[in-house]
């Protein structure tokens, strides 16, 4: 169950580990707030979950609990290739045909779809922070050869990696 987080959220995540490795004099007391304000943030998120709308063809929330499950594997790690449909049933407990259905019904992309969309935002992202080559950024999403990267990147993008550097 892990949603994309928002910069308010992250920011109170790094501020617990500030205060852990601090010498504050209420480091304790600090803490304890702190992680409050994170959990306030939080909580909500399940709420949410548990109320969100059926779609047809998705019988439960448990179902939906699922494709998130699945939807973090394929976006937490993109050095990896993504897993296939056959690898992501068996360890989901969902039938191949089902997983497809409901992957792409609720997120409106077929699985290697969508996880080829994540990984070029990711990598856009990167190259965009200046903080990485294009280079770094393409082997960071999973790519060996630069001249597929470039490829899939024109392809999602409509314009090369270098490009997106120099604007």
């Amino acid at each position: 169950m892990v949603e994309k987080a928002n910069p308010t959220t992250l920011q109170l995540a790094k501020n617990l580990f500030v205060i852990c490795e601090s010498n504050f004099p209420y480091k304790n007391l600090l803490f304890n707030s702190s992680a409050i304000a994170l959990l306030a943030k939080i909580f909500p998120l399940f709420d949410y979950r548990k109320n969100i709308p059926l779609k047809e063809g998705i019988k439960t929330q448990q179902d939906i609990a699922i494709l998130f499950e699945i939807r973090e594997k394929l976006t937490s790690n993109f050095e990896n290739r993504c897993p296939t449909i056959q690898s992501l049933s068996e360890e989901f407990g969902i039938s191949p045909t089902k997983l497809k259905t409901n992957f792409k019904l609720f997120f409106g992309k077929p699985i290697f779809q969508y996880f080829q969309q994540e990984r070029m935002e990711l990598a856009k992202k990167l190259i965009e922070s200046s903080s990485y080559t294009i280079s770094e950024a393409g082997f960071k999403v999973g790519y060996n050869n630069l001249s597929k990267f470039s490829s899939a990147y024109k392809k999602q993008f409509g314009f090369n990696p270098k490009e997106t550097r120099l604007s």
